[in-house]
């Protein structure tokens, strides 16, 4: 949420290349937290996730 919250504020002083690079490196970082991953396992093994990064 707080990654979303600074894309965000950062997109309004971008143009729109620059707020989609912006955007892809964001998605990259996100992608390869642990609680993505824990996430993703959690829904193919139909299960509650256990967050541990908060």
């Amino acid at each position: 949420l707080v990654a979303t919250r600074e894309a965000m504020a950062a997109a309004q002083n971008l143009d729109l290349g620059a707020a989609l690079a912006e955007e892809a490196r964001i998605q990259r970082e996100m992608g390869n937290a642990d609680d993505y991953r824990e996430g993703v396992e959690a829904f193919r093994a139909k299960r509650a996730p256990v967050f541990k990064d908060r």
